[in-house]
């Protein structure tokens, strides 16, 4: 390990077991799922960085989401405490698909006892952390092959689906590009012993499926990490703009779905992280910064033709239709049209046409240490956002942060939307303007330059 730079910021490290006592409805599919047991704990994994007297705090959640509004509401809370400002403070998921739902996702009601007592948690553990280990910052970068997939395919008709059945002869190719970066934000003590790792990876986190709570891989990532390097320290994962990438082979035929998955894939992650912290490089930390601003994004426009469509097919099919017991509802059903499916997103798009605010207050936040910039996105941008991002000048690394202080749905491109594919469904997946991606980009170019 390089000998890092002497010990200039002040830290402070916890990892709280958030798990569920009792049964609750699973975030990230179309159906409502109740878990019916554990396969691992979920964690809460909390940083403060005290530096000339400016604070840092970071807040990641093993979950699908959370809501901006409840975001601000614990932000608030933990800066009436009177160490953080707002802005200093900064709350993520890692978009597991088999943790309590947050959010409310596709009309479902949330788990809203569950989310009040996670509230109180955060603020007295984020309150109560004191940053006592004196400690240097490292970076760590790797490059890997194969694990993430772009899951966008033009199809050989021109159509772009997203996740066409494997070794479909119906394939083209990929609509997009991958980010097959895994780096990492290292804390050392003035010993050199590694007090928490920061590992931003692009690729969806929704291996398992079913009715289990697991932190699915990046649960795997922190026990093999931890493994291979002789530590039990906390593993934030810090997961990437990932709208359009996942963990599927498409031209294999092998199933992918399962707890061995995500175990083959946090193991892959490990063995890479593990490797490139050998030759981590200290990063000198000059100064601690925080920086924000609210975007005032458009609402998605809603052509009349759209709702007139919506209104028929629901017309012709009826509102109502419960989904087979047991089965999981995916993108993959509704890329086959399952009548439940498309029910939910009508029935969404007319909701949203109804009720939707003209304008969406849109929170982008970086933290600078020093040559390290960490941008916060809230939502699930897709993975050219994340790529436009690192290429910004002036920084040793810049880590893109998706589901990041709030959830504004899928992030496309503006061309993304000529196409078609399940991410720029209004709605219910599409919430923001064709061109918020733009909008982003530039904002966070103005926070970052």
């Amino acid at each position: 390990m390089n000998k890092p730079f002497p010990a200039d910021i002040s830290a402070g490290f916890k990892k709280v077991d958030i798990t569920p006592p009792y049964p609750v409805s699973l975030a990230g599919y179309f159906n409502r799922r109740i878990s019916e047991r554990v396969l691992d704990p979920l964690h809460m994994r909390l940083a403060v960085l005290e530096r000339d007297g400016r604070h840092l705090a970071f807040i990641q959640l093993d979950n699908c989401a959370i809501r901006t509004e409840d975001v601000d509401e614990i932000k608030n809370r933990i800066a009436d405490r009177g160490r953080f400002r707002p802005r200093e403070i900064m709350i993520w998921a890692s978009h597991i698909h088999n943790g309590p739902d947050l959010e409310g996702f596709f009309g479902m009601p949330p788990e809203a006892g569950y989310l009040d007592d996670l509230k109180n948690r955060i603020v007295e553990e984020a309150g109560a952390l004191e940053p006592v280990a004196r400690c240097s910052v490292q970076v760590a970068r790797a490059a890997y092959q194969g694990l993430a997939f772009n899951r966008r395919w033009f199809l050989k008709d021109g159509r772009v689906v997203t996740n066409p059945p494997k070794m479909s002869p119906e394939m083209d190719r990929p609509e997009g590009p991958v980010d097959r970066e895994a780096n990492s934000v290292v804390f050392v003590d003035e010993n050199g012993r590694r007090l928490a790792v920061f590992v931003n990876i692009s690729n969806h986190t929704d291996t398992v499926g079913g009715n289990d709570i697991t932190a699915d891989w990046p649960g795997f990532l922190e026990k093999g990490l931890n493994s291979r390097i002789g530590a039990d320290i906390p593993v934030f994962p810090l997961i990437g703009p990932q709208g359009n990438i996942n963990h599927y082979e498409f031209d294999s035929p092998r199933g992918q779905i399962g707890y061995e998955e995500a175990a083959r894939l946090g193991a892959a992650y490990a063995e890479i992280v593990a490797s490139s912290l050998k030759n981590a490089a200290p990063a000198a930390v000059g100064g601690m910064d925080a920086v924000e601003t609210i975007l005032s994004i458009p609402s998605m426009d809603i052509p009349p033709e759209e709702i007139s469509a919506a209104e028929a097919f629901l017309a012709r099919l009826g509102m109502e239709e419960s989904p087979p017991p047991g089965k999981s509802l995916t993108a993959e059903d509704l890329m086959k049209g399952d009548p439940v499916v498309e029910r939910i997103f009508a029935k969404g798009l007319l909701d949203f046409a109804k009720n939707k605010p003209a304008r969406f207050a849109v929170p982008l936040q970086v933290f600078k240490l020093g040559p390290i910039a960490l941008a916060a996105i809230p939502g699930e941008p897709f993975v050219e956002v994340g790529l436009a991002l690192k290429a910004v000048p002036g920084y040793d690394l810049v880590v893109p942060v998706a589901l990041a202080n709030g959830y504004f749905g899928y992030i496309p491109l503006e061309e993304n939307f000529r196409r078609g594919g399940y991410e720029i469904r209004a709605g219910v997946s599409s919430i923001l303007s064709k061109d918020a991606a733009r909008r982003i980009i530039d904002g966070f170019q103005r926070l970052l330059g």
